[in-house]
């Protein structure tokens, strides 16, 4: 079981990387597509068959979503790989993994749904434009170009600096507690086809599994 698990790790961070450097745009570009069907349904404009050549990267993932549940996020996410990627650095040069206390981290992991709802209604419902220089994921999915970063997304790219910080001590960070379309994910993956079956009915007493979940899910 044990190689198992290795060898399904090796290729999710073979398909990570090659997804990093191919597509560090596509969270920014799926959460976006979110917006516009929020948008269209709640201006009573939703036609989804003239929507869909426009909503391809959003409908392959929510499809993806309710099939598998949230796969999207453990192999396709760039900004998860880069999440993962710092960790793994820190860990080696610190020599050591922070552990966060088990309330904290239970009652911390509302706080994305805390944003989703945030940007859905200043953003989303209202139009504000309050939030278009905050966003970490675009300067993530723009980091080469210096000059748009510093000029329109500054906060964004602080909010980067500092999720850079919480990643190197705390596994998946953003993941956990911020990525407002991990929640989105979260909500979809309630009606997901595939389930993980316990072979017994007390199996996640010992905590084993949560323990070496990078998200520290409780089974």
């Amino acid at each position: 079981m044990a190689k198992k698990i290795k060898k399904s790790q090796v290729l999710r961070h073979i398909v990570q990387l090659i997804m990093f450097f191919a597509l560090p745009g596509l969270y920014a570009m799926a959460f976006n597509e979110t917006k516009t069907v929020y948008k269209m349904i709640i201006e009573g404009n939703f036609n989804f068959l003239q929507a869909f050549p426009s909503l391809i990267e959003f409908v392959a993932v929510m499809l993806v979503t309710i099939l598998i549940g949230r796969w999207f996020c453990g192999w396709i996410c760039a900004f998860g790989a880069y999440n993962d990627l710092i960790y793994f650095i820190a860990k080696k040069v610190f020599k050591g993994k922070f552990k966060i206390d088990e309330k904290a981290d239970s009652i911390l992991k509302y706080a994305k749904y805390v944003i989703l709802l945030f940007i859905i209604i200043v953003s989303w419902t209202f139009g504000s434009s309050i939030l278009e220089s905050t966003s970490p994921w675009d300067v993530f999915g723009q980091i080469t170009n210096v000059s748009t970063i510093v000029n329109n997304l500054l906060i964004g790219l602080i909010l980067l600096v500092l999720i850079t910080i919480g990643a190197a001590f705390i596994e998946r960070f953003f993941c956990r507690y911020l990525c407002p379309l991990g929640a989105v994910f979260s909500i979809i993956s309630k009606v997901g086809i595939m389930k993980i079956n316990k072979p017994k009915a007390d199996c996640g007493k010992c905590r084993a599994c949560t323990m070496n979940c990078s998200m520290g899910l409780p089974l």
